[in-house]
């Protein structure tokens, strides 16, 4: 196990060769996901409380519980924008953390699948908001058929809290809302990188929960990491193989 507050710049290199390794034996993206959050915990568990995995999903593509709990999300949040088959959906693929519910997706209560239905909708939900800001994807993307594929391939930013019980977004709102969780588990720094699928609006983010505070030069060391996932997975998706039976 390493702390990343003192990790050498090498053992990121290492570490996601082994990843990538790993990774690209997966039967799908859902298996896929899961290993790189396992792999994330395990290497860096001294700093990291929960390691969570998204990608974003059209909604006729997701499994019927999926499906419902989107549906469910939206209902419960009065949105105004109907789903379609086409709304991208930001589903959690992957997740490990300290205690045994943060390891298995279905048991999230808030976060299965939230569906991207418009800019005002993912504006009412700060660290969605903020993430997809920070990673440079624009707030219309999921609903915008004027918004070209390569934009995509062009992501470069990083999403980075610094200390998650005291940062505000431009509303003045806590950026990390659950903020019982934050107290309970210590949350300090809270970070996340993005990558995506040549040509398309896929893409899949990586966020890390912090016990240290880790200062933002170190936590760009994993700004790679997301791309070397959806290279390693790149096949599955093409093949539609996103889930597990």
């Amino acid at each position: 196990m390493t702390k990343l507050s003192v990790a050498a710049p090498e053992t990121f290199t290492l570490w996601e060769n082994t990843v990538r390794q790993k990774i690209r034996s997966a039967a799908s993206l859902e298996a896929a996901a899961q290993r790189s959050c396992e792999m994330i915990y395990d290497e860096f568990r001294e700093s990291v409380v929960l390691a969570r995995f998204y990608a974003t999903i059209p909604f006729n593509k997701l499994p019927e519980e999926g499906r419902r709990f989107a549906s469910s999300l939206a209902a419960s949040r009065g949105a105004q924008d109907p789903l379609t088959d086409q709304t991208m959906v930001l589903t959690l693929l992957g997740t490990r953390g300290d205690l045994r519910e943060w390891n298995d997706r279905r048991a999230s209560r808030g976060h299965q699948a939230i569906p991207l239905l418009s800019a005002a909708f993912v504006d009412e939900i700060p660290m969605v908001s903020r993430l997809l800001k920070d990673l440079g994807v624009p707030i219309d993307w999921a609903s915008a058929a004027g918004v070209p594929t390569d934009t995509f391939g062009k992501l470069g930013g990083f999403f980075y809290v610094e200390d998650a019980a005291s940062a505000v977004d431009h509303k003045g709102r806590k950026i990390i809302s659950a903020q019982s969780f934050v107290t309970t588990h210590g949350i300090k720094t809270v970070f996340g990188t993005a990558g995506t699928y040549v040509l398309s609006k896929w893409l899949v983010t990586i966020i890390v929960f912090c016990r240290e505070r880790v200062l933002r030069d170190r936590a760009k060391d994993f700004m790679p990491f997301a791309n070397t996932v959806t290279s390693a997975t790149s096949e599955l998706v093409r093949k539609g193989k996103l889930f597990e039976p």
